[in-house]
Formats: C-alpha cells, sequence, structure tokens
C-alpha cells in the first residue's frame, strides 16, 4: 500500500507539474541540505497508519503530507499565489475518485497551510494533508 500511495502522489504532482522536483532522499522530510538543489520542489511524508475492524470490515487510514516548496521568489506575493494555486491544483487532481479509483478506497484532504520558511523570506511552504482509506472485507465459511 506504501508504496502505491508513493507511486500515485508522484504521478499526480508531476501530472500537474514536470517541472517539480521530488525531493527523495529523505523520508521524514529532515535533511535541509537538499532545498539549496531546486528552486521549487515537494516533499511526500507518509505518516502513521491507523487500522480498523468492525465484523467483516477491515481498513487502514494512512496520513500523508505533502509540501510543496519555492525560494527564490522576486515577487513574493505572484510567487506565493502561484504556489498557492498549483497546491489547491495538485490536491484537486489527487482527491478526483477517478483518478484512484481502482487504487484506494477513499482519499480525503485535510488542512492546506502556507508556512514562510524559517531564515528566508523569499522561500514558502505549502502543507498540504491527507487521509487514504483503504477498506476490505473478509468474509467468513
Amino acid at each position: 500500500m506504501i508504496t502505491n500511495i508513493r507511486t500515485y502522489f508522484n504521478d499526480r504532482i508531476i501530472e500537474c507539474d514536470p517541472d517539480l522536483t521530488a525531493w527523495s532522499d529523505d523520508v521524514f522530510g529532515n535533511n535541509n541540505e537538499t532545498k539549496s538543489r531546486a528552486e521549487r520542489f515537494y516533499n511526500l511524508i507518509i505518516g502513521n497508519t491507523a487500522s480498523f475492524r468492525n465484523g467483516t470490515d477491515h481498513g487502514n487510514d494512512v496520513n500523508v503530507v505533502l509540501e510543496l516548496f519555492t525560494s527564490q521568489a522576486r515577487d513574493k506575493i505572484a510567487e506565493f499565489d502561484a504556489l498557492y494555486d498549483k497546491a489547491l491544483m495538485i490536491k484537486n487532481t489527487l482527491i478526483f475518485k477517478q483518478n484512484y479509483n481502482n487504487i484506494f478506497t477513499d482519499i480525503e484532504a485535510g488542512n492546506i497551510e502556507p508556512i514562510e520558511e524559517d531564515g528566508n523570506d523569499n522561500a514558502f511552504k505549502i502543507r498540504l494533508e491527507f487521509i487514504i482509506r483503504e477498506r476490505f472485507s473478509i468474509k467468513t465459511i
């Protein structure tokens, strides 16, 4: 399931903007060194999983955070608006049921939060939160 999530998110992000660079060498998003490599990039953080069982119904909810970054903004307002618009477009593409119908049961979009990067007033980050749902039933004899 985790590989499917990562592949699905990466494919949809590149579909929306092929120029975004994946921040792929740090699964927890702690490596600040990567930030200097690209002007626009994203980081995908796959978080905790909650499982449930209710009779024959089983499932998993996986929390996923997508962070979009931009740096070196010359026109801060225009760059901020462009990044926020891109975040909304990516969110809409990710939650469109026809895109994930055969992979996951549901994708729920949560908060979208714009953040100024610490120590750099020319860099912005938009943080998007999602819950990926996988549901299945186990038939008993």
